[in-house]
């Protein structure tokens, strides 16, 4: 996962970051343009991927929820290489069951 390390500029909606990236990463592009994200694991050299695959905790998770409670949208790539874009109203299965999926989530292709 480490190769899926890129990170997009921020902006006041968010910040795009690919599974790879690690927190640290992630503070320090936005922290540059006077952001952070409202959960911060407590640990920066994890994982973006691997802090949302089992629920993200930090210190601010009593006011701000997990660190999936604040995942607006994922591009997830299937088993067959397919890249679907998710969120709580596009494909919600989907994203509900990679968020906190432990990573073994597998998406079956629907019937056409």
């Amino acid at each position: 996962m480490r190769s899926f390390n890129a990170i997009e500029p921020p902006t006041a909606n968010g910040v795009w970051v690919q599974a790879g990236t690690r927190w640290r990463e992630v503070l320090a592009a936005t922290t540059a343009v006077g952001l952070t994200p409202p959960v911060f694991t407590d640990y920066v050299d994890t994982t973006v991927g691997g802090t949302l695959c089992v629920g993200g905790i930090g210190g601010a998770s009593h006011r701000h929820g997990l660190q999936v409670d604040n995942v607006l949208t994922l591009e997830v790539v299937t088993g067959d290489g397919r890249k679907i874009f998710c969120s709580p109203t596009i494909q919600p299965l989907l994203f509900r069951s990679v968020l906190v999926g432990l990573g073994q989530f597998a998406h079956r292709r629907s019937p056409v």
